[in-house]
Parts: structure tokens; sequence; C-alpha cells
């Protein structure tokens, strides 16, 4: 699967099963072996901010082994509730807090270089 990571950036995210999740903010990548490591989502919808107890969260963070296909959306593995995938932090997805500093860095490099 290829796609320009630029086009990635604001492309709706859905789960298999069809349910919208939200919009790709920015990935992240592993330097050393030169793969994205994750997908941060935001804009989350609120069937899935409730189903998945995100109240208070601006989005969450994926590992990119969970993406499953990248054309005019994309596409994710079905993703668990949080309180399961806490107690296996190496394996399950995170969240991020409103108005947590790193979430506003990542938004301002993003605007950047969506502007370039």
């Amino acid at each position: 699967m290829l796609a320009r990571v630029s086009e990635i950036f604001g492309k709706e995210v859905y789960t298999i099963n069809g349910k919208r999740i939200g919009k790709v903010l920015t990935l992240t990548l592993n330097v050393e072996t030169k793969r994205i490591a994750e997908v941060y989502i935001y804009s989350l919808d609120s069937k899935a901010v409730k189903k998945y107890n995100l109240e208070g969260r601006r989005g969450i963070i994926i590992p990119y082994r969970g993406v499953r296909a990248i054309d005019d959306i994309v596409i994710i593995n079905e993703i668990k509730p949080l309180e399961i995938e806490r107690e296996e932090e190496s394996e399950g997805y995170e969240s991020f807090e409103t108005g947590e500093k790193g979430f506003e860095e990542i938004e301002r490099i993003r605007r950047r270089v969506s502007a370039e």
C-alpha cells in the first residue's frame, strides 16, 4: 500500500465494519525502520466517542499495523474500548486529551506542512 503522506492528512477514518471514527491528523515515523509507526486521529465521531469512552479527548493514536487500506478514506481494524487497550499498552490504542500541549504542536506542524 503506497500513498503520499501529505495526501493522508484529513482523510476520513472508518473501521472495517463501516463505523466512522474521525479524521487523520498526522502520522509518526520510525526513523530507524523508515516506516509509519502510528496514526493520530482527531475530529472524533460522537458515536465513536461514546462507544470507546473518549469523552474529553480530542483524538486517538493507533498503531499503523491497524490500517487496512488507504484510498479516498482510511480503513482500520475495529478498535477495542480504551479500558481493554490500556492494559495492553504496547499493543493498544492511546488517546490524547483536550488541551494537551503535544496535540497543539502536532496541529501547528500539520498546518505548516499543508500550507507549503
